[in-house]
């Protein structure tokens, strides 16, 4: 388990919730495993709609079996290296994914636009779903990764990260 790695980060004057991991893989290989809406649902969630639209609707599949679709905005979409997407609901979450590759090996660069109030238990999730993809991208399965430990994180990211 690779966690306790979330920091925040100032980014154009605006406050960031950002997580790096690195892949023995090339971005290309990374960027399907994003973006697929088949490879997404191995660690993360699906997605269905047509992005050439600009909007899709996301789900994350291991939310339980009443996790909602909810409708995201495509801000950028620049193959194989940088994913803007940002949720459309009354709060919505601004995710800015990049990536960037040397030798074979791809840095993952994982923003999320801070949001008002305690963002420790949305660091250990995004750490947790992080690990789920260096999992399947290391070729196993996501279900190797469980959810304890990433709850224990909480507090420690209460103290890291401030409550808000």
């Amino acid at each position: 388990m690779n966690t306790g790695r979330a920091r925040r980060e100032t980014r154009g004057g605006v406050e960031h919730l950002v997580l790096t991991r690195t892949f023995d893989l090339p971005a290309a290989e990374l960027w399907r495993l994003l973006t697929d809406p088949d490879e997404l649902s191995r660690w993360f969630g699906t997605w269905r709609g047509d992005p050439a639209s600009g909007e899709v609707e996301v789900r994350m599949v291991f939310e339980g079996d009443e996790a909602p679709w909810e409708a995201h905005a495509i801000d950028a979409c620049e193959e194989p290296h940088h994913l803007g997407v940002r949720s459309l609901g009354e709060d919505p979450w601004i995710l800015d994914l990049r990536l960037s590759e040397s030798a074979g090996v791809t840095t993952l660069d994982f923003a999320q636009r801070s949001t008002p109030g305690d963002m420790a238990d949305i660091a250990a999730g995004w750490d947790y779903y992080l690990d789920r993809l260096v999992a399947v991208a290391a070729g196993g399965e996501a279900a190797e990764v469980t959810w304890a430990p990433y709850e224990q994180l909480i507090e420690e990211y209460r103290t890291v990260l401030g409550a808000g």
